[in-house]
């Protein structure tokens, strides 16, 4: 009953979500787009839902997943959203593509976490972690501007 459901919502999508879903798609390995994308793109922030089919339907995103942490982003860290749009879609080089990755995933954990909760020993190492993390990114940064 749900897959009917789904389909007949999929009748309201634009005609190029509707033709990724069909046609083969070069950037995504000759195959068409699965429909789990589209499901999972409709949960992102209500921004970001055009951009992120036409991206999707383009063959930019090819995993699952990176539309899920994305939809998760959107809506717990709006500020971050733009950031990883342009790392989900591939619109920077590797390494690049990789720092953005990681700072988002400090970001996220840093916001999601309960220091309350951790020992002495956690709070020990956590801190001394971040403090050269952060050494590092002030070496790092004047290299960028």
């Amino acid at each position: 009953m749900n897959t009917v459901w789904e389909h007949l919502q999929l009748l309201e999508e634009p005609s190029y979500v509707i033709e990724s879903m069909v046609k083969p798609i070069k950037e995504f390995g000759n195959k068409p787009i699965p429909r789990t994308f589209y499901r999972e793109a409709d949960k992102v922030a209500e921004e970001w839902k055009e951009p992120l089919h036409k991206a999707i339907s383009e063959g930019k995103i090819k995993r699952r997943d990176d539309i899920i942490r994305f939809a998760n982003i959107t809506k717990t860290k709006p500020d971050k959203a733009e950031i990883e749009f342009l790392r989900i879609t591939e619109q920077q080089n590797l390494e690049a593509n990789r720092i953005l990755s990681r700072a988002v995933e400090l970001s996220l954990a840093l916001a999601n976490s309960h220091p309350e909760n951790f020992s002495p020993q956690d709070k020990t190492m956590i801190k001394l972690q971040l403090e050269s993390t952060q050494e590092t990114i002030k070496e790092f940064l004047p290299k960028i501007k």
